[in-house]
């Protein structure tokens, strides 16, 4: 018998109506450098799904985000960035191999916008 952890009356993660799960740490590297992000299961689901979409790894995918990130923590960049590929019909919108750009009424800037201004 195997246990999915749920309680009755709740869902299982990843349904409609799912209680959020404890954040899954994943490590990659970036431009050369090892760091770690973490997130809830649901945002790695729908990271990897949004690679696998544009074709890209997950790891092009994140270090595309971490380009275009600006000050924000990178866990942070990552769950702005999957919410926003979702509200847009799923498309990145970006040319391949420039940083994945984005503004977020949190701060997060496409990179450049204040040379701009």
């Amino acid at each position: 018998m195997t246990s999915d952890r749920s309680t009755p009356g709740r869902t299982a993660v990843g349904q409609p109506g799912a209680l959020p799960s404890r954040p899954v740490k994943r490590s990659f590297s970036l431009s050369g450098h090892r760091t770690s992000i973490s997130l809830e299961a649901a945002f790695w689901d729908a990271l990897k799904e949004a690679a696998a979409v544009e074709g890209l790894s997950l790891a092009q995918l994140v270090g595309r985000i971490d380009l275009g990130r600006g000050a924000a923590g990178l866990s942070s960049a990552v769950r702005v960035w999957v919410l926003d590929y979702y509200r847009r019909g799923g498309a990145i919108v970006d040319p391949p191999g420039r940083p994945i750009e984005f503004v977020s009424r949190r701060g997060l800037a496409a990179p450049g916008a204040a040379e701009a201004e």
